[in-house]
């Protein structure tokens, strides 16, 4: 796996645990190339961060070891500087926990749901006070970064790390790196091992041996060093219980009331080469992440297999967005040459749906070679072929893969012989003797107390089973397991539990036994994560384990942890205890007061929406005021003081009624305008059909991105066009913009299908970026794919359920896609939930467009629930909404109607009554713009890109505006747009509304 975590994890320093022994000791330096040394990354900002100590110190129990190494880094540099952990992980290896110093303390981290570590460590670094937080990605990888890393001074790191050991000739064998170039000023080596089988041995530094303490059946040893310049791999063995049949025993330690064993003992174990069938099908991955497998080793893996069959016929699916129909290849005498050619002129393009499966009937066997990131399509059970004895074997070649997932295609079968994984990292010899031969299988565990165990198949084989397990009852007690050879013979085996005690640690931390045992539920379980997403996240909470579902964070101030429903470490529990009580009060009072907030201001929208305004071209008479208070007194947008304002047209000396306030939302102001009839009778389900609407048109412009790669793309011919997008490609495979730009010249030429497997492409650029994310979904729902929309934003949602955006997309496209309940849902959401502040009136515009939705949809949404207040449809004439995916950015919303007045975050109420939204400048938007009854003559629209305050992707923000006419109506119209800003202030006009005349025919 190449998991490297990306904070200052420890260079392979330790590949494993390490032992020592009174024996004779040996060091041997082993000839694979050393990993990359621990380091802290700051880029090229400075000098280089200095390693100055390292301190190790390893538990080894029941085949399991759990290591941890302080680091204390130094900064040469006279400035503060942060630097991302750079700690290569060796195979099965798996991080576990970390803590930093504070204030010249370690504090722990400590579990935290996902997306509230998320939303923490983002609301924190604006406020300047950088937490640490620690998460896994997709593909089993990890991230971590440390700040601040203080001029001229010292940081501590800790990592915890487990993994099981290697066996081999009767022993377990550890080793581990000391990969460090340059000389350490200390070093420090502890390790406690649990060795019931005999007496560890293998470890000495400098000729000298650890010397070992022994208590029981553990043993302990230590070894400091100054000025340590030691470098090579160092391994360690000990006993494996193989040699003495009577000292084979599982390991039991106990923790929160519960047992937890582990069993890793040798068996007699059998093999012998299975039947191939005649008809087999692959699924083979061709999304784009599929170019990098290590296609040579999957092919030869494919050329040991069709040597085996010797004759048959194999069905070739290729899986991107959608799946290819099946391509068939005759395989004769072991030779599979037309297909390996296939497999090798692959293209490979487009996202992952690996759900898709078109499977024939009278397949009994599939080798399905992926990555199993699986990213685009509805994550959905679709139907299989009947076939209860169909084995599939799962195929990953790829550092970074979805294990897990891979895994649950053979766990959650029932046939007789299900298949197995076949990893190739674990080397090719290995993987073609797991496919082309049966295995002796564990068929049933139980033990005389009643227990509750897992077993780990990754690790049966080679002479040797595990068992993790959560024991109940009272020892001493034993483990029965049923194995099954290849020949169908059932046997037996028994194994007595040995209570070896608690394991080595402070306060509540789960032992090592106990958090192998979550770690292989949670991989159970994480192979159907939807599913099993909230026993993922009680396991993680309660283990201290990062999973898809939990993060590790460790934070500055308790009230972080107070304010945001954080259990902190031990050191702070006391403070924390005495501030969450008055916090509880204080938040319900505050959800409360959000919700007769969010009442007020509607009824405020409300009354905006009931007032006549005057329908003459004259220009209103406080444009200028407007935005001369606005400089006088300043907005809430915080930008710099040298902001230009869009000039305003000269004022008409006519009187109004009251203004606006600037910069803030004086809908209150007409508030009280008195009730016309006609709006007492117009109420909730109100669809807008008590005015005649003029007719409308809206002429969207077309945007023209000038990218470099565009000429050769335009000059293409149709037919041509794909294989040059192919071709240019290289150069472009991190853009965003590249894809965009390609799928939207392969959608004007009418060549759908393949626009959308070029839009697709976005899914696998950055796994789990919920800015790309959008642009995707939105793009989608342009091009008219809500099905293949829904997914991304269901996933956005779970990345960000912090962000008010994140339920209103979402709620957006689950109406373009018919689901009406959980669209009014969704939006629901949006409004009564209280969101941090820069989302001003956010929950305004999404409770406009949830009343749309009820009103025109009568009878097919249960409002029951909702606030009665809130419940009122807002029919317009005209409606402009606009959305970025950059977050901490400024873009604005300008709207000029035919009599010159420009409607913006200065002048947000015009004199025809056009409305203007909050102005928001550090979120996504959406910022909107409403009028209900339209003067007829043209209304230009137009986005401003005022700034950013983060770094974006490619340099560019990505926009999507919609222009809607007959808003709220069953006559509604709605075209939008995407188009991309360069990172500087730019003004582009978007597109304009024509209204005619009332009474004129419709255009």
């Amino acid at each position: 796996m190449n998991r490297t975590i990306a904070t200052c994890l420890f260079s392979a320093l330790l590949a494993g645990s390490a032992i020592s022994s009174a024996q004779t000791p040996r060091i041997s330096i082993d000839t694979a190339p050393l990993p990359p040394p621990v380091s802290l990354d700051i880029g090229k900002r400075g000098q280089p961060i200095e390693l100055q100590s390292l301190d190790v110190r390893s538990e080894i129990a029941g085949g399991l070891a759990r290591t941890r190494v302080e680091m204390r880094f130094f900064n040469p540099n006279d400035r503060v500087l942060e630097g991302e952990l750079r700690f290569p992980l060796l195979a099965g290896q798996e991080i576990d926990g970390f803590a930093l110093d504070i204030d010249g303390e370690l504090r722990d981290a400590v579990p935290v749901e996902k997306a509230r570590g998320k939303q923490v460590f983002e609301e924190v670094i604006r406020r300047r006070v950088d937490p640490a937080l620690l998460e896994t990605t997709a593909g089993e990888n990890f991230r971590l970064r440390v700040y601040p890393l203080p001029a001229r001074g010292t940081r501590r790191v800790v990592v915890h790390y487990s993994e099981p050991l290697a066996s081999a000739q009767g022993r377990y064998h550890y080793r581990f790196a000391l990969a460090q170039a340059e000389p350490l000023a200390s070093f420090t080596l502890e390790v406690r091992v649990a060795s019931p089988a005999g007496t560890p041995s293998g470890l000495a530094i400098d000729g000298r041996p650890i010397e070992l303490a022994q208590s029981g059946s553990w043993y302990r040893g230590t070894i400091q060093r100054k000025d340590f310049a030691a470098r090579g791999w160092l391994e360690i063995s000990l006993p494996d219980g193989s040699a003495k049949a009577a000292a084979i025993a599982a390991v039991a330690q106990g923790w929160g009331g519960e047992t937890y064993v582990q069993l890793d003992a040798p068996i007699a174990w059998r093999r012998a080469a299975r039947a191939l069938p005649s008809r087999i099908a692959i699924f083979w991955d061709s999304s784009m992440s599929g170019r990098l497998r290590d296609h040579a080793a999957e092919f030869a893996l494919l050329d040991a297999y069709f040597k085996a069959m010797r004759n048959g016929t194999v069905d070739l699916v290729r899986l991107r967005d959608v799946a290819e129909p099946a391509a068939s290849f005759t395989i004769r005498g072991g030779d599979w040459t037309a297909l390996r050619r296939a497999l090798q002129d692959t293209v490979y393009d487009g996202a992952s749906n690996l759900h898709d499966w078109p499977l024939a009937n009278g397949i009994d066997e599939v080798l399905f070679f992926s990555d199993g990131l699986d990213n685009f399509g509805a994550d959905i059970a679709r139907e299989r072929p009947a076939n209860p004895d169909l084995r599939i074997y799962p195929v990953v070649a790829s550092a970074s893969a979805n294990r897990a997932w891979m895994r649950h295609l053979v766990l959650n079968r029932s046939a007789t012989r299900s298949g197995a994984l076949i990893d190739l990292a674990g080397g090719r010899q290995a993987a073609i003797d797991t496919l082309l031969q049966a295995q002796t299988e564990v068929t049933a565990s139980v033990d005389s107390g009643d227990g509750e165990l897992l077993i780990d198949r990754r690790i049966v084989g080679n002479g040797r089973l595990r068992i993790s397990g959560r024991f109940r009852g009272s020892l001493p007690a034993a483990i029965e397991v049923q194995l099954r050879d290849p020949d169908g013979r059932q046997r037996r085996i028994r194994v007595p539990i040995r209570d070896e005690g608690s394991a080595a640690g402070a306060g509540n931390e789960a032992p090592l036994l106990a958090r192998q045992w979550a770690r292989l539920e949670i991989d159970r379980l994480d192979g159907d994560n939807p599913a099993n997403r909230e026993q993922i996240r009680r396991l993680g909470l309660k283990f201290g384990l990062l999973t898809a579902e939990t993060s590790l964070i460790v934070l500055d101030d308790v009230a972080d942890y107070v304010r945001h429903g954080i259990e902190p470490p031990a050191s702070l529990r006391s403070r924390y205890d005495m501030l969450k009580a008055d916090h509880a009060h204080d938040e319900d009072v505050r959800l409360k007061a959000h919700l007769q907030q969010i009442a007020q201001q509607y009824a405020e929208k409300i009354a905006w929406w009931k007032r006549d305004f005057p329908k003459t071209p004259e220009v209103h008479v406080l444009a200028k005021e407007l935005a001369r208070a606005e400089r006088a007194v300043g907005s809430t947008r915080q930008a710099p003081a040298s902001r230009e304002q869009p000039a305003a047209p000269p004022p008409a000396p006519m009187a109004e009624p009251a203004p606006m306030l600037a910069g803030g939302v004086a809908d209150s102001a007409i508030a009280s305008a008195a009730e016309s009839k006609q709006d007492a009778d117009a109420r909730n389900n109100d669809a807008g059909n008590q005015f005649a609407a003029p007719p409308i048109s809206i002429g969207l412009k077309k945007w023209t991105p000038d990218a470099p790669y565009l000429a050769r793309l335009r000059a293409a011919s149709d037919s041509d066009l794909y294989v040059t997008y192919l071709d240019a490609r290289a150069d472009w495979l991190n853009s965003s913009a590249f894809y965009l730009d390609a799928a939207d010249l392969l959608f004007e030429r009418k060549q759908d299908a393949l626009g959308l497997r070029v839009l697709s492409n976005l899914a696998e650029m950055d796994l789990e970026n919920r800015a790309i994310l959008r642009i995707l979904g939105y793009r989608l729902l342009q091009a008219g794919k809500p099905q293949f929309a829904v997914p991304l934003f269901e996933q956005v949602r779970e990345l960000a359920p912090f962000e008010p955006q994140s339920f209103r997309d979402l709620g957006l496209a689950y109406a373009d896609f018919g689901a009406l309940q959980d669209a009014a849902d969704a939006l629901y959401e949006v409004a009564k939930r209280e969101w941090d502040g820069r989302f001003a009136e956010v929950g305004l515009i999404a409770l406009t467009e949830m009343n749309a939705l009820i009103a025109t949809h009568p009878g097919a949404i249960d409002t029951s629930r909702f606030d009665k207040r809130l419940l009122r449809n807002l029919p317009v004439d005209l409606r402009v909404v606009l959305n970025w995916d950059a977050d901490n950015s400024d873009m604005d919303l300008w709207v000029t109607d035919p009599n010159g007045e420009r409607a913006y975050y200065g002048n947000r109420l015009t004199r025809q009554g056009g409305r203007m939204s909050a102005d928001l400048t550090s979120g996504y938007g959406p910022e909107e713009f409403m009028l209900k009854a339209a003067l007829p003559g043209r209304y230009k629209v137009e986005a401003n890109y005022y700034g950013n305050r983060q770094q974006l992707i490619s340099g560019t923000v990505t926009l999507r505006l919609a222009l809607i006419t007959a808003f709220g109506t069953p006559r509604a119209r709605e075209q939008s747009t995407i188009l991309r800003l360069e990172d500087r202030q730019e003004t582009v006009l978007v597109g304009e509304f024509e209204v005619g005349a009332a009474g004129a025919s419709q255009p």
